[in-house]
């Protein structure tokens, strides 16, 4: 898989705050991306789908859900409860403690 290195090696130790990024697969930051771009207002946090983030990226799925995993665990996003929208269920994506 491509691997994402972002700054030199002496930089990545200095500032830990990048070392969340360091070896983000290419994959990872794409799926951010998308996340980001649902993102109108700071107080209404997005809700895409994975299925709608799969068809984007031409990938499965469950794909998407396993590198939404890592992203969690790698702290980059955390995934809310479900909740009602209009008749819908929504899950909204929190990057807002993200240093993106």
């Amino acid at each position: 898989m491509n691997r994402l290195m972002l700054g030199s090696r002496s930089s990545r130790t200095r500032c830990s705050a990048a070392n969340v990024f360091v070896e983000l697969e290419s994959i990872d930051v794409v799926i951010l991306l998308n996340i980001t771009m649902h993102w109108w207002k700071s107080r209404d946090l997005p809700f895409p789908r994975p299925s709608v983030i799969a068809r984007r990226l031409n990938v499965s799925i469950r794909t998407v859900e396993r590198r939404l995993v890592v992203l969690q665990r790698r702290g980059l996003i955390t995934r809310l409860p479900s909740e009602r929208l209009n008749g819908r269920t929504v899950r909204r994506f929190d990057h807002s403690e993200c240093c993106l």
